[in-house]
């Protein structure tokens, strides 16, 4: 194990309390990294893949097939619905993402996996 892998596992067990933790996933490379690391680590989550129904095809059958720990999430209303009732997003109306992929996790402590390059936080 290199440097890198071993401060990281030793940040996701810092962090670790009595509840599980909630790991975003998504099914891409970043995902895949932290629930790579999260088990390794031992410590307690829930995987969790917001279905957004726009997400590439074949997202949800590579998840089933190679992640079976990563319970999938289906949405009230899909992004279509969601467009018929609301508009179009844009940037500073960003409901698609609220409706379908930030309401899971509140309150709890969450995981995601991002490369440095992606967020300047």
């Amino acid at each position: 194990m290199n440097k890198k892998e071993q401060q990281a596992i030793d940040f996701l067990r810092s962090m670790e309390c009595d509840d599980p933790m909630c790991l975003g996933f998504s099914g891409g490379k970043d995902s895949v990294v932290i629930l790579d690391l999260a088990e390794r680590s031992g410590i307690k989550y829930n995987a969790f893949y917001a279905n957004t129904t726009v997400d590439p095809p074949g997202t949800i059958s590579f998840i089933k097939k190679n992640y079976s720990q990563v319970q999938i999430l289906h949405p009230k209303k899909s992004f279509f619905q969601l467009v018929e009732n609301k508009g179009l997003p844009s940037r500073m109306r960003r409901f698609c993402c609220e409706k379908l992929k930030e309401q899971y996790g509140i309150g709890q402590r969450t995981i995601e996996g991002m490369r440095a390059g992606e967020s300047q936080s």
